[in-house]
């Protein structure tokens, strides 16, 4: 009986013992299966990360604590011009950094694993190749979580860093010629600020550049214009292309400067209208020197009027008789011509011609000019001289207006009466035409030695009959405008 019961219980134990390992085997089995799985899901994220530590386009390093480079891209080589065989634990990052470079990376690679919030993510330095080339290189590194590793990013930045020189320099010489240009030059933004400003308006406005750079340009350099319709800003933003002026800028030292100032747009890269160029061109010395012009001018045109006068009283001493003629004759063509709407400067010229058109009479015998009878044949054809000798005595003067002309063709009359030449129409100059109304209007209503005055109102009943026969029909209604609305008086 007791044999039986020890083989059963041998028999019990032997199935809890299977039992036991069968669930052993399983779960040996559950383990095996989980840890290929995880060993398969490690291959396959091992392969991803590889293939975005390949594909990134950026060269890529993996640096050890010693400075050893374990792992790099095919970026990083090409870049460096090394194999990764020949890289990857056998050279170290600093074997690629310059020599000025060298003591810095070091520095910074060891304060990265010190204390990696306070070092610098970002770095550039001198990087040399397989063949000795020295880049340029931005550096972007951080540390691997839970290692002393750090992953360091290279992106090869020599065309950006010479394209940076270049800049510089042609800014440089920018900068040398906008500073070297004598007029003076101010950016201008739409609020009104200095951008920048040239040596030029330095000098012209007696101030610093920190006078006047960031402060508003209605204060550092104003003008009547500004703060109005007609600001230079204003009509520029309004899409006016150019505007070129004459103004006296009033400076914040209370130096007043006068300029030509032209404004153009400044334009941004987009092409917007972001402001203004103020152009300002110191003008004092012009103005002085148009000043001394002037005043040189107003001499010269005193000493002509002294000049003809002189010469008109040499004639009236010859010829008292006639004394005031030419200046009454002057006078009443200046009007005429006025009323015909004749410039300032051509008035004048009547003006001048008018005082002297008698000048030829110089040439001809007191007797002849004071005959108290009529004039013989021969006598005549003397007096029609006067306009031909007049003109030879004045062509050699550099009048502003042609006066010798006008003298010469002072007699002639529209419909070829005339003399000395027999011109007619449009072929006698207009201010002659003028003067010739002019002339025998004022030497019917004068005393003569040979007759009386026949007065005013037969002088112009004279014009008004031979309107457009002997004298020029507009002349004439411009003539007897100035009578009839009491424009004009003889002097006496």
């Amino acid at each position: 009986m007791s044999q039986k019961v020890t083989y059963e219980k041998l028999e019990e134990r032997v199935k809890e013992r299977t039992a036991q390992l069968a669930k052993a085997n399983e779960k040996l089995r559950l383990e095996i299966i989980e840890r290929k799985q995880a060993e398969a899901a490690l291959v396959k994220s091992e392969q991803k990360y590889r293939h975005i530590f390949e594909t990134t386009g950026t060269a890529m390093a993996v640096i050890e604590k010693d400075t050893k480079i374990s792992l790099i891209n095919s970026e990083f080589e090409k870049l460096s011009g090394y194999s990764a065989n020949e890289v990857e634990g056998k050279k170290s990052f600093t074997e690629f950094v310059t020599q000025n470079d060298l003591a810095k990376m070091k520095k910074y690679h060891f304060q990265r694993r010190l204390n990696p919030d306070k070092a610098p993510k970002t770095y550039e330095f001198g990087f040399i190749d397989r063949n000795g080339n020295l880049k340029d290189i931005n550096l972007i590194v951080g540390m691997i979580p839970a290692t002393k590793q750090s992953i360091a990013f290279l992106s090869d930045i020599s065309r950006l860093k010479l394209a940076e020189e270049k800049t510089r320099s042609v800014n440089a010489e920018l900068n040398q010629i906008f500073d070297a240009i004598p007029s003076g030059i101010c950016l201008i933004d739409k609020n009104f600020n200095v951008i920048k400003a040239n040596q030029g308006i330095l000098t012209l406005c007696g101030i610093s550049i920190d006078e006047i750079t960031g402060n508003k340009c209605y204060e550092t350099f104003s003008s009547d214009l500004c703060n109005t319709p007609e600001c230079f800003l204003t009509k520029i933003l309004g899409n006016e292309a150019c505007i070129r002026v004459e103004v006296e800028k009033k400076c914040i030292n209370g130096k007043k400067v006068p300029c030509i100032l032209s404004a153009t747009p400044y334009y941004a890269h987009d092409g917007e209208i972001i402001g203004i160029v103020e152009n300002l061109t110191d003008i004092t010395t012009r103005k002085n020197y148009d000043n001394e012009l002037k005043d040189s001018l107003r001499e010269l045109r005193k000493s002509l009027r002294g000049t003809i006068r002189a010469m008109a009283l040499t004639v009236e001493a010859r010829d008292p008789y006639t004394s005031g003629h030419q200046q009454r004759v002057a006078d009443l063509a200046s009007a005429i011509a006025k009323e015909m709407g004749f410039s300032r400067d051509k008035i004048t010229g009547i003006r001048m011609a008018g005082t002297l058109h008698d000048i030829g009479k110089i040439a001809i015998p007191v007797e002849i000019l004071s005959k108290p009878g009529q004039l013989n044949g021969m006598e005549l054809e003397l007096i029609k001289e006067h306009p031909q000798v007049g003109y030879d005595i004045l062509k050699s003067i550099k009048f502003p207006q042609p006066i010798a002309q006008i003298v010469l063709q002072h007699h002639e009359r529209m419909d070829g009466s005339g003399y000395p030449k027999g011109l007619s129409g449009e072929g006698i100059l207009l201010e002659a035409r003028i003067l010739g109304v002019a002339d025998i209007v004022e030497a019917m209503a004068s005393h003569r030695p040979y007759r009386p005055a026949v007065g005013i109102d037969k002088a112009l009943e004279e014009i008004s009959i031979n309107r457009g026969k002997l004298y020029d029909i507009k002349v004439v209604d411009a003539c007897l405008k100035v009578f009839k609305e009491n424009r004009f008086k003889f002097k006496i």
